[in-house]
């Protein structure tokens, strides 16, 4: 899927070199093409056709950026544009227009901001560019800035969605998460199904608005926006790891450990899956009424292995399934684990008083009954 709002740039560029090709309608099309490998040796193919006119190999540039921009492969994009920006000044605002937002995709902030103004300076009227500086000054926590930006991008172009959800980025930045909600749903009256931004983020705003709402303790609303997001983008991971977060906050471990099933079926290279689920696990089984199930803690030390699979050097997970052996009785792996976590982070007061608690001389963690159990609520 393209991204919506550089898929109408596109156009805009397009626009200019409208007339058709020496090279033949075949290669036109395949220059066109969404798949990058049909598109790019087509378009290389007009590019090096010596009976190609100019506009045709402008117009050929320009595509084989977009192909490189689908494939991030940004320093070939970047290269096509400042071709393209040498041909003249009438394709130079939305040539070096497009080289900044790929400045802004690899994190050259500076180079994106000084392409940024320029086309704007060029062209103030084009909604993608200030759009585009908005996310780069957002980035660079110029926070006022960016909201002026954004709301220019709106004023051209009020039905550009994703604007309003980044403006809400703003919001929730300056603490102010009542507007947030109100531009999130301001985006979702515009465009309710998924989309990309301009930096080809993909954007749920039912799961933006969700998680704002977490963050406000309105978990049941979160939750009835997650449930949106999940109808209307139902193979999206986040859509459900973050119900799952909203339902093991109020207590209900069955629906969040559900979710974070699904949300590792979808993305089963998901570090902060496995370690939500693993949570889950393990607080079922310290808040359990009555006896608890041990294959709780089986359960909750096979996720957290599997984000120490996935992330080698993650001290939060050595320490908490350090906790889950501790609590089951295998104080040796948990001290082990301790160990572990405490050469990654050796001054972490939480993992150093753990230690102290793992010490040879402390009670047997076989005797963790109801009093041990009490003890973890009070202090987890």
């Amino acid at each position: 899927m393209r991204p919506l709002m550089p898929a109408l740039y596109a156009c805009l560029l397009m626009a200019a070199t409208a007339p058709a090709l020496a090279g033949g309608e075949t290669a036109d099309i395949d220059c066109d093409a969404a798949d990058p490998g049909r598109s790019i040796p087509a378009c290389t193919g007009i590019i090096d056709d010596h009976g190609a006119s100019e506009q045709d190999r402008i117009r050929a540039y320009s595509r084989r950026a977009f192909a490189y921009e689908r494939k991030k492969d940004y320093d070939q994009a970047i290269a096509d544009f400042t071709t393209v920006m040498g041909f003249g000044d009438s394709y130079r605002a939305a040539a070096i227009g497009n080289r900044g937002a790929d400045w802004y995709r690899k994190g050259d902030l500076d180079r994106a901001l000084s392409d940024l103004d320029e086309a704007i300076r060029v062209n103030p009227v084009r909604f993608f560019t200030h759009h585009m500086r908005g996310l780069v000054l957002l980035r660079k926590r110029d926070l006022d800035g960016a909201a002026a930006d954004l709301a220019e991008a709106i004023r051209l172009n009020p039905k550009d969605a994703v604007a309003y959800a980044d403006t809400a980025m703003i919001w929730t930045a300056k603490g102010d998460p009542d507007h947030a909600i109100d531009d999130l749903t301001r985006a979702i009256e515009i465009h309710p199904t998924p989309t990309l931004d301009v930096d080809f983020r993909h954007v749920n705003f039912y799961v933006a608005r969700g998680n704002i709402r977490v963050g406000k303790h309105d978990l049941d609303g979160a939750i009835a926006d997650y449930d949106e997001a999940a109808k209307v983008d139902p193979r999206n991971p986040e859509a459900y790891a973050n119900r799952g977060l909203a339902f093991a906050a109020k207590g209900d471990h069955a629906r969040a450990i559900a979710d974070f099933d699904e949300a590792i079926r979808l993305a089963p290279d998901s570090k902060s899956a496995y370690y939500r689920r693993g949570h889950a696990w393990f607080d079922r089984y310290i808040n359990a009424v009555g006896s608890p199930d041990r294959s709780d803690l089986d359960r909750a030390v096979a996720d957290f292995t599997d984000v120490i699979r996935l992330d080698p050097a993650d001290a939060d997970a050595y320490y908490w399934r350090a906790l889950a052996r501790y609590s089951g009785g295998d104080r040796e792996q948990a001290i082990a684990d301790l160990t572990e976590a405490l050469a990654l982070r050796p001054n972490d007061d939480q993992f150093i008083e753990a230690q102290t608690r793992f010490k040879p001389e402390a009670p047997d963690p076989e005797a963790m009954t109801t009093d041990g159990l009490q003890h973890f609520r009070e202090t987890h």
